[in-house]
């Protein structure tokens, strides 16, 4: 470091002028030594001395940097007293909030999720979901997909293969859909008809709270979806070239907005009948994928009535008449009941695999008992009972996935659908919608995979409590898939007649060998916006829906006494 004279250069004390004696003048008596001024690199006030030789003391420099930190810190107050004043200031507190509740809700989540008896479910929910959005992406971009393979020129491509279809096979995800739903709305009340004692009380206030929030629960959603709809369609973000899938454009607003309340409430009938007479249930065109949304009210009623009829009989006929509910629905051609009374039908089955092997269960469905109990000798089939569950539910889950999988065209002349084709019953062939035979097929598929993972047992080295095959759908990506299934369903019609159109208008514009790099761009705009979107919607919309729900219950009930 150099010397302080070296970074300050001073006047030397023999370069200062002599007394002049001989002149006793006051100016010239009067003449000083005085130093040369300097500022030093902070632009403190330089120091001067009546003493040609006077350097900077130690005891001064200290000083000199104490009143630079001063400075430092006045500064530092200054500007924080200004950014706080910025901060408190009202568009920052009207716009920070609004901009935080933008962020999607998967990026701010940091503990890890805590997992349920029926979070496969959820997860499982999730990507049916996710691959319906496929779906109905898939048939804009690739319509030759949707043909069986090698039944047309140019259709053998390898996602037309069994299992690989199920990524863009939205009908047999819709009757996924279906068993789930059946699945979770009986689970509650049949664990409650099983114990003991049973508590009557109990099971009714289940059943008739589901039943009065269930309406609540579908039905304000997507009121909420379509009106996002008619916005669309008044401000013209809806092309004109889908006529028959978006609604017609009225001459005035008026006009509009009717046309959306009567196509709302025709939309929302849930006594419309599915048979081979009416393949095609009443679409609303301001988003026709939401035709499932009254048949599932409807099942959803069917499930309570059930479970109300056969909630004080004894468990054997309760195993009984469910089965053989699901068996007469699937005769009568009414696939959808029988895809919920279904899902209700294999809930059954799990609390008797629990009564039947109580010290196999998993762990979701029952906790272990905190008892110690002595180990006793176990037969051969209960001892191997894991091996033998895990034997079955894996091919009956690669085969569920194969009937889901069915095309929608041509599936009578589908290699390895010929036969299987010529099983339909006669009840699911009609010439109106040949895609009401893969209906068939796609319930059995659904049913088949509910089995193999309700009944798929954990492996033995594993720490989880999750059956083997219900691992992929306890991730955390499927489990946040299932947070937003339902405003995915509702949210990707809107953003595929809106974005996703134009961008496969603009693929049309350019050549042929842009074709998939315009996919990729679609898949990645349209894709984020419609999960964030999705997002959007479940936080604002769809659960605020469930807590309006139970508020109307709690005002509108009569206390028990």
């Amino acid at each position: 470091m150099p010397h302080l004279e070296e970074s300050f250069p001073l006047a030397s004390y023999h370069d200062a002028p002599e007394k002049d004696t001989t002149d006793p003048s006051p100016s010239s008596t009067s003449t000083k030594l005085t130093t040369i001024t300097e500022y030093d690199e902070i632009g403190i006030r330089r120091l001067s001395t009546d003493s040609a030789s006077t350097a900077f003391s130690d005891l001064e420099t200290e000083d000199l940097l104490a009143k630079g930190a001063e400075v430092s810190q006045a500064t530092k107050k200054r500007w924080s007293r200004r950014c706080k004043s910025w901060s408190t200031s009202r568009p920052v507190k009207i716009i920070s909030p609004v901009l935080l509740a933008l962020i999607p809700s998967f990026f701010r989540k940091s503990e890890k999720r805590k997992l349920y008896p029926t979070s496969y479910l959820d997860g499982l929910r999730g990507v049916a979901a996710f691959f319906v959005t496929q779906d109905h992406l898939f048939h804009d971009w690739f319509p030759i997909l949707f043909h069986g393979y090698d039944t047309v020129p140019d259709s053998n491509h390898f996602m037309q293969l069994p299992i690989l279809r199920c990524w863009y096979s939205g009908s047999g995800m819709v009757c996924v859909f279906f068993v789930i739903s059946g699945y979770v709305l009986a689970n509650k009340s049949l664990q409650l008809m099983r114990s003991r004692p049973c508590d009557f009380s109990a099971i009714f206030d289940t059943l008739a709270s589901s039943a009065f929030r269930r309406g609540v629960r579908l039905f304000l959603p997507i009121t909420a979806s379509t009106f996002l709809s008619l916005i669309f369609e008044l401000t013209h973000v809806y092309p004109r070239e889908y006529k028959g899938k978006l609604p017609i454009h009225a001459s005035t607003w008026p006009a509009q907005f009717y046309d959306w309340y009567l196509n709302l409430l025709a939309s929302t009938n849930p006594f419309q009948m599915i048979n081979p007479g009416n393949p095609i249930p009443q679409e609303t065109p301001y988003d026709v994928h939401l035709w499932t949304i009254p048949y599932e009210f409807r099942g959803s009623m069917v499930v309570f009535l059930t479970l109300l009829a056969i909630a004080k009989t004894k468990n054997s006929i309760k195993t009984f008449f469910l089965g053989m509910f699901v068996l007469y629905t699937l005769w009568i051609g009414q696939w959808d009941l029988g895809l919920f009374l279904g899902g209700a039908f294999f809930a059954e089955l799990q609390f008797l695999r629990r009564d039947l092997f109580p010290s196999h269960s998993t762990s979701l469905l029952s906790p272990p008992s905190t008892t110690s109990t002595p180990p006793r000798p176990r037969p051969f089939l209960l001892k191997y009972s894991k091996l033998f569950l895990h034997l079955l539910t894996i091919p009956l889950f690669f085969a569920g996935l194969y009937l889901i999988s069915i095309p929608d065209q041509q599936p009578e002349s589908t290699p390895g659908w010929r036969r299987i084709h010529a099983m339909t019953p006669p009840q699911y062939r009609t010439e109106i919608a040949p895609w009401y035979t893969a209906k068939f097929w796609g319930t059995v598929g659904s049913l088949i995979l509910l089995v193999s993972l309700s009944f798929s047992p954990p492996l033995p080295f594993s720490s989880s409590p999750s059956g083997l095959l219900q691992l992929p759908f306890t991730t955390p990506l499927a489990q946040d898939l299932g947070d937003i299934s339902y405003s995915l369903y509702m949210m990707h019609g809107p953003m595929l007649y809106s974005i996703g159109h134009y961008m496969r208008k603009h693929a049309d514009s350019q050549p042929p060998e842009m074709f998939w790099w315009d996919f990729v761009k679609c898949v990645i705009v349209w894709g984020g916006a419609t999960i964030w979107s999705a997002d959007l919607f479940t936080r604002f919309i769809d659960s605020p829906s469930v807590g309006f729900g139970k508020w109307c219950a709690g005002r509108c009930w009569v206390e028990n006494e």
